[in-house]
């Protein structure tokens, strides 16, 4: 074995983020508006992909991921630590839950909890970070010590930076902006990125060395039979058409397309089954009134939407693409659905790869009449060509989207990074 690649085995890695327990994260979504729940999820699939390959475990280091005071009631975060049971440890760190304050206490928080990091891993050869979802605060205490350390850092880039929101008031559309600025900054000043989409790394930071890592699955979730037997039984006795959707439900998202294009099919047949929280949660509840075949089934558990899923015809993720952010993000739900083996009706996002496509029923007219004559057209074909075609999806993720398959992939470029 080469030094190179000895010394990349002795490499201690940290992430810093926002990756809690799972049992946290469940204490979240009981309580919190806007749960970041596939955040949760996308993260800890990286870690365990990266720890399968890495040959060391990670520890982490994050703030409670939870919305500013008073949208979370919780005004103090304190210190919490746990044992992963692994060798590596969990920190949570403590902050005040309020505008400025907030990133004023995580960054004086990062930066200590992530020196003491450091200087316990100074006999390491090599120490790495990684920032998970850029975060200013974060960023900057990471920067600060690492420059202090001479340890590598890479950004893992879920989302771009946000940008103006309706009806804010000046000075935090003014400290947003800041924000921003910031960001951008931070993401150029990076030893390496790992993005969701190429258009990330292109827009923001085109000089850092950049992994594109659209999706990651867990294994654990392609647990589902191979083919759906009792759900076409239920099809053939009850003549059940289900369309279902899980996800946050906000107009941006394509709802407000989906309900009016559900109202524009009178057949009986029909099911629009809707899961999640947001927004429109009082115009879907209005819509369930009014049009009996329509279900909301509220925020519920993951295993409900797994199950729930293996009973519908065909999920579908009906997100826009005309919107701006959508250059710059993959629908992490999008894998979610290709794993239950059911077929999936999308849109064209601009970060969805190609490769995608002959996997998935592409809705090109992203109107209501639009998605209402492709679900017609999609109701009067066999069902066995509709799950012919949700099993390639599955099969397509089950070979280039796990865990272990992407673990591999980011393990070789962080290699890269280390030794460069």
């Amino acid at each position: 074995m080469t030094n190179e690649k000895m010394e990349c085995q002795e490499a201690r890695l940290l992430m810093v983020g926002f990756t809690v327990p799972d049992k946290t994260m469940e204490e979240i979504c009981r309580v919190d508006p806007s749960p970041q729940v596939q955040s949760h999820k996308h993260s800890w699939n990286i870690i365990r992909g990266l720890e399968e390959h890495a040959g060391t475990s990670v520890d982490l280091l994050s703030s409670l991921p939870i919305t500013t005071f008073p949208g979370s009631r919780r005004l103090f975060v304190g210190y919490h630590k746990w044992d992963r049971e692994n060798g590596s440890t969990g920190v949570c760190m403590p902050f005040v839950n309020l505008l400025v304050l907030r990133h004023i206490t995580r960054f004086v928080a990062c930066f200590v909890f992530t020196c003491r990091w450091l200087l316990r891993n100074r006999r390491s050869k090599e120490r790495l970070i990684l920032l998970y979802n850029l975060h200013t605060a974060h960023t900057y205490a990471v920067l600060l010590a690492s420059r202090l350390s001479g340890a590598k850092i890479v950004s893992i880039v879920a989302d771009p930076p946000g940008g103006q929101r309706p009806r804010e008031w000046f000075l935090r559309r003014m400290l947003r902006r800041f924000d921003n600025w910031l960001h951008v900054r931070g993401m150029r000043a990076m030893d390496g990125q790992i993005c969701l989409t190429s258009q990330l790394a292109t827009e923001y930071a085109p000089r850092v060395p950049v992994l594109v890592v659209e999706g990651v699955i867990a294994e654990d979730s392609l647990d589902h039979p191979d083919e759906a037997p009792h759900s076409e039984l239920r099809d053939r006795e009850a003549g059940a058409f289900v369309v279902m959707y899980a996800g946050q439900l906000v107009e941006k998202f394509g709802i407000q397309m989906l309900l009016d294009a559900f109202s524009l099919i009178r057949n009986s047949d029909y099911r629009l089954w809707l899961f999640g929280k947001g927004a429109m949660e009082k115009t879907i509840r209005d819509a369930c009134i009014k049009d009996k075949r329509i279900t909301y089934w509220g925020f519920v558990p993951n295993d409900i939407i797994l199950q729930k899923s293996q009973e519908a015809t065909l999920l579908i993720n009906p997100r826009p693409s005309n919107h701006r952010f959508t250059r710059f993000s993959f629908p992490s739900k999008l894998l979610e659905y290709m794993t239950s083996g059911r077929p999936v009706v999308t849109t064209i996002l601009p970060g969805i790869p190609s490769e995608y496509h002959p996997h998935l029923y592409l809705l090109e007219d992203e109107t209501a009449r639009g998605l209402a004559d492709l679900l017609k057209s999609l109701h009067d074909r066999p069902r066995s060509e509709l799950n012919k075609r949700g099993q390639r999806a599955k099969h397509f993720v089950l070979q280039k989207k796990t865990c272990s398959y992407q673990g591999e992939r980011i393990w070789r470029f962080l290699q890269s990074v280390l030794v460069s």
